[in-house]
């Protein structure tokens, strides 16, 4: 149906492939030897020799930078490395700017037996990063392995500094309800992404956790079995940082106005923020600049853009960018300049196979019904036959997929189901584009599962399953130059050109949000600017177990309170929250406030902490108020003995195996038993931990009632109470609070009160 050309002919590209397949299947040292197989011609060109692993080393080569999260040494390496990289294969190269609040590790350590030790700081649990003190947090050191409840017995727990295996799954949380003061974990010899990420929750429960490399457990092993006194120092803070996506741009020969966008994040993530080597993270910027190299040498008919993306576990924010600046550019929407089509790679070496997907769970945005997917009819006919060629180039190349041929590539375009075969959680950076009505494709490693997410180095890895990554890279060459370079070009500029605003037939949105942090003024009776509040968009639900990191953006607002998100989309609710973080010691200073100045108010006047927008830009103004904090550890359904919600990990944003109809935290003060003028909560039911704010120097009674349709009453009342005040003294919030075995508490004071 369709007839595509290649500036090399159709035998240009499988021979290229050809010598890309030795390089990528043999390890480096022996490959002078598998060169000889091939052609002299293409193997004693200094070009093709650099080409020959060219994937395979840039990954390295981030991987040894440090950690690439935003903010970090490493980052900036990256960033300057893949600047040069364009610079070297691309006709211009363009940095755009943007900024984050990101948490920052300046500087963590253990001090125990007159000696420092270097550790690292934990991802902060919500927005709470943990810091103690410039004094630090001190108490015996306790080895207790893998921290279970067995190997907690026989040891003092409470006021003791626990040291403890990394794999040990979110047994550290049992630590914290005992009242230990904090964990330090050791450097395993391998763990995964799932272990990983049960080292923090999205409550914003204060609890110090570090981690220290093996030799340094080692020692620290040695200090715990003599009960030593250890000092830990955790110094972790939200810095507003700047990150950067970075554009080769390879103009094209016959339509340089006509932009078609390959894009992929060169940023990693770990729980350990200051050690995230993620060479898988970098595979997929690695196949990025290797493919830029090989169009800038095999000239496209159409502008290509190859996009380095940062921001990606940040809530996509480098994506969104990306689409605010380029897709809504005068150029772009006057036509002088058109952007096409966007095209994603991620990929691992999880599977040698490839997903062609069109939505994640990055953003929330529905888009998996008939109609919408209409708009991509002629795309995917087109696909369909690059997809095909590259599957005839595998089998002419005698490539071993591992797999059936007709399975290697997953077109998943039904309207159901439509997550191919990956497995959880996911993002894609095309989540942004797909939403403007602009289309966008990605290419993801089927049943992709690793992502890098760990403190360890994974090159290994990575290294042992290389032969994988040639498959995907095969199709990611097809697909991109026969879009590239196709005489048919299959789309019309009205039917993908970005829509700001758009609600039918398709709901297709890009919507600003423009707001101010506020705190009501007494004296005054009005709400004034609060300055540099730490300001967090949800983009989708920020309690997800194990995946709730990477749903939030976050950003500070002005001296002015001033604040701006980009991306929103119309129908649906989207929350907000805010903090102000005491910088010696790491508590919340200042939070929402749901009271009757607060969020209660609903929208009246603005004052909200959530927005649905129904036009473009969409304002609000935050309200928050001073603060003190009550935490709680072990609150759970007592009619059931369970968490409250009970999610089911194989999809844990979607489904649970039980959830409560209408479950309520109360808060009441003190003295008139009326909820009061200012308080807040924060709550996850699927968490047995829980805080609430009241202001300094509150008294207040707190009350649980897991399932209010079921039981007419709280079944938990914390009133503080003694034997010999039954009625309680409420719990006095002259400074932070913390319930410990909240269960046992509650049926003490249950006991004390009857």
């Amino acid at each position: 149906m369709f007839r595509t050309t290649t500036l090399l002919g159709r035998a240009g590209l499988p021979a290229v492939l050809a010598v890309l397949a030795i390089a990528l299947i043999a390890p480096p040292a022996p490959l002078a030897a598998a060169q000889g197989a091939a052609s002299d011609t293409l193997v004693n060109t200094s070009i093709l020799r650099q080409d020959l692993a060219e994937m395979l080393s840039i990954a390295r080569n981030l991987s040894s930078l440090g950690s690439r999260v935003v903010g970090y040494p490493g980052f900036y390496a990256a960033e300057k490395l893949i600047k040069s990289y364009f610079s070297g294969v691309a006709d211009e190269v363009v940095v755009q700017n943007f900024t984050l609040a990101v948490p920052v590790d300046e500087g963590t350590y253990v001090v125990v037996g007159g000696r420092r030790y270097p550790a690292y700081a934990l991802w902060p649990n919500g927005p709470v990063t943990c810091s103690t003190p410039p004094s630090g947090v001190s108490g015996p050191l306790v080895y207790v392995g893998e921290g279970s409840l067995s190997e907690l017995d026989g040891h003092v727990i409470n006021g003791s500094i626990l040291l403890m295996e990394f794999n040990s799954g979110d047994n550290w949380r049992l630590a914290a309800q005992f009242g230990a003061k904090g964990v330090i974990f050791i450097e395993p010899p391998y763990t995964d992404e799932y272990e990983a990420l049960k080292k923090a929750i999205p409550i914003p429960v204060h609890f110090p956790r570090a981690y220290v490399d093996s030799k340094v457990g080692d020692v620290l092993r040695k200090y715990a079995a003599n009960h030593s006194i250890a000092t830990l120092h955790v110094n972790m803070r939200w810095r507003q940082v700047r990150a950067s996506n970075i554009i080769g741009i390879i103009r094209g020969t016959e339509y340089p106005n006509d932009v078609v966008v390959v894009c992929a994040h060169y940023d990693s993530w770990s729980v350990v923020p200051s050690k995230s080597p993620g060479t898988q993270d970098a595979l997929g910027v690695s196949a990025l600049l290797t493919l830029a190299k090989y169009f800038s040498r095999h000239r496209p008919r159409r502008t290509l853009w190859f996009v380095a993306i940062s921001g990606y576990w940040e809530g996509l924010a480098g994506a969104v960018e990306f689409v605010e600046r380029n897709l809504y550019s005068s150029a772009n929407l006057n036509g002088s300049t058109k952007i096409w089509l966007v095209i994603g790679l991620s990929f691992s070496t999880d599977s040698p196979g490839v997903d062609v997907l069109y939505t994640g769970f990055g953003t929330g945005f529905e888009c998996m019904y008939s109609q919408f997917l209409a708009r991509y009819a002629r795309l995917v006919s087109m696909l369909s036959t690059f997809v095909e060629d590259a599957k005839q180039a595998i089998k002419r190349l005698n490539i071993d997929t591992e797999i059936p041929l007709e399975q290697l590539v997953n077109l998943n375009f039904r309207a159901r189901m439509d997550w191919g075969t990956q497995p959880t959680f996911y993002m894609l950076n095309i989540e942004p584009v797909v939403q403007t009505g602009t289309l966008a494709i990605e290419l993801r490693t089927q049943y992709k599962v690793s992502e890098g997410l760990t403190p360890l180095n994974d090159f290994p890895e990575v290294s042992a399953k290389a032969h994988r990554l040639l498959p995907q890279l095969i199709v990611a060459m097809h697909v991109i130059e026969g879009f590239a370079n196709t005489e048919n070009w299959p789309l019309r500029w009205g039917d993908v050109r970005p829509r700001r605003l758009q609600l039918v037939p398709q709901r297709l949105s890009f919507i600003t949000l423009k707001g101010r942090t506020v705190t009501f003024n007494l004296t005054k009776g009005w709400y004034t600017p609060l300055p540099h509040v730490l300001v967090r968009l949800e983009r989708t639900n920020p309690n997800t177990p194990d995946y709730w990191p990477f749903t939030c953006v976050y950003n500070f607002s002005d001296s002015g309170g001033d604040f701006v998100f980009h991306g929103l989309y119309t129908g649906r609710s989207w929350s907000l929250n805010g903090f102000i973080l005491n910088d010696t010691t790491g508590m919340i200073e200042y939070t929402v406030d749901f009271g009757m100045y607060g969020a209660a108010q609903g929208v009246a006047g603005g004052i909200a902490n959530s927005v649905t927008p129904i036009s473009h830009p969409v304002h609000v103004l935050l309200p928050l108020f001073r603060c003190k904090q009550l935490t709680l550890f072990g609150l759970f359904d007592t009619s059931r003995l369970t968490r409250a919600v009970i999610p089911d990990m194989r999809q844990p944003g979607l489904r649970v195996f039980y959830a409560p109809t209408v479950p309520q935290i109360g808060v009441y003060d003190k003295a008139t038993r009326s909820i009061p003028l200012f308080y807040s909560i924060y709550q996850a039911l699927e968490y047995t931990e829980a805080v609430v704010f009241a202001p300094p120097g509150s008294r207040i009674i707190v009350t649980f009632n897991p399932e209010q349709l079921l039981h007419k009453k709280p079944l938990i009342v914390l009133v503080n109470n003694s034997e010999a005040n039954p009625e309680g003294y409420g719990y006095c919030l002259r400074d932070h609070v913390t319930v410990y075995n909240t269960v046992y508490r509650a049926a003490l004071e249950l006991y004390r009160l009857s």
